[in-house]
C-alpha cells in the first residue's frame, strides 16, 4: 500500500504539470461520481494527507461558482500517473478510473478504488474544507513540523490499553500516513519492539518514535530513500548485528511484522502464534 511519502511525491508531481491549468478534459470509470464536473476549473493546489491525495480546484473562470475537491486513497495498488500527451500509459487503459487532462499533459488516476469529488464554496476551500474520510484522520507524519505532542496525545486516548507498538503506528486516527514499511523501519531505529505495549513506553520515547518515521519518510520524499533495516528482510543477518530478522503477522489485519530480535527487545509475550 503506498505510504505517506509515496503520496507526497504524487502530489508534488500533480502539482507541479497541473497546476494553475485548466481542466480541458475530465472523465471516469463510475459515472456517479460526476468527474466531468471540472471540465473548465483550474487546479489550485495538490496535497497529500496521510495516504489520501487531495486534489483541490478553482471554478471555471475564478467565478463565484463552486470550485471541488478530489480526494483519492490508493489502498493497495492504485497510483497516479502523468504524462505528455502523446505519450504511451505505461498501464493498460482499461485500469484508468480517473483521466485529467489539461494542455499537453494527461494525469491519470489507476486502480484507485476510493475516490470521493465533492463541490466547496470558495471560503471552504480556503480553508481547506475536510471532507469525509478525514475527519477521523490525525495529523499527517509529514506536516512540517510534525504534530507530535497531537500524536501522543492521540496515542494515549485513541489505542486500546492493550495495543503495541506495531499497531499504533498503523493507526492513521493517531498519526496519518504511515504504513507497513516505515513503521518497521522506524522502531528499527529507535530499537523499540513492535510488540512492546504502548504503555510501557513513555510520552518521551512515542515522541521519539513519531519524530523518527516522520525523519525517514522526508528523506525518502526528497529522494534520500535509506536503507531498508527490517522491512521485508525476514531471516537475513541484522545489518547491525547479524541476528536474523524476525517476521511475523500482526494486528486485526495480519500486517507483517519485522524486527531484530536482538536490537529491539521488548515484551514478546503478546505475540499472535502464542495465543
Amino acid at each position: 500500500m503506498p505510504e505517506g511519502d509515496t503520496l507526497a511525491r504524487a502530489a508534488a508531481s500533480l502539482a507541479q504539470w497541473l497546476g494553475g491549468r485548466t481542466i480541458t478534459a475530465a472523465r471516469g470509470r463510475d459515472p456517479r461520481l460526476g468527474i466531468e464536473r471540472l471540465i473548465g476549473c483550474t487546479l489550485r493546489t495538490a496535497q497529500a494527507h496521510g495516504k489520501h491525495l487531495l486534489l483541490r480546484f478553482d471554478p471555471p473562470n475564478g467565478g463565484p461558482g463552486s470550485g471541488f475537491t478530489l480526494r483519492t486513497h490508493m489502498k493497495m495498488n492504485g497510483s497516479w500517473h502523468v504524462y505528455p500527451r502523446a505519450a504511451r500509459w505505461r498501464r493498460a487503459a482499461f485500469r484508468a478510473v480517473v483521466v485529467l487532462e489539461t494542455g499537453d499533459r494527461i494525469a491519470v488516476g489507476f486502480d484507485i478504488p476510493d475516490l470521493e469529488l465533492a463541490a466547496v464554496s470558495r471560503r471552504n476551500a480556503d480553508a481547506g474544507a475536510p471532507l469525509r474520510r478525514l475527519d477521523a484522520l490525525g495529523p499527517d507524519i509529514l506536516q512540517e513540523p510534525p504534530d507530535t505532542a497531537a500524536m501522543v496525545a492521540r496515542a494515549r486516548s485513541h489505542s486500546e490499553a492493550a495495543i503495541t507498538l506495531g499497531e499504533l503506528l498503523l493507526d492513521q486516527r493517531v498519526a496519518a500516513g504511515i504504513g507497513n514499511m516505515w513503521r518497521a523501519e522506524a522502531l528499527f531505529a529507535c530499537r523499540m519492539s513492535p510488540w512492546s505495549p504502548v504503555t510501557s513506553v513513555s510520552d518521551v520515547a512515542l515522541h521519539e518514535l513519531f519524530e523518527t518515521a516522520a525523519s525517514l519518510m522526508r528523506a525518502s520524499v526528497v529522494g534520500r530513500r535509506p536503507l531498508e533495516q527490517a522491512y521485508g528482510r525476514s531471516a537475513r543477518p541484522c545489518r547491525r548485528c547479524g541476528t536474523p530478522i524476525a517476521a511475523k503477522p500482526q494486528g486485526q489485519h495480519a500486517r507483517m511484522a519485522y524486527w531484530c530480535p536482538s536490537c529491539q527487545p521488548g515484551d514478546d509475550r503478546r505475540r499472535e502464534d502464542d495465543h
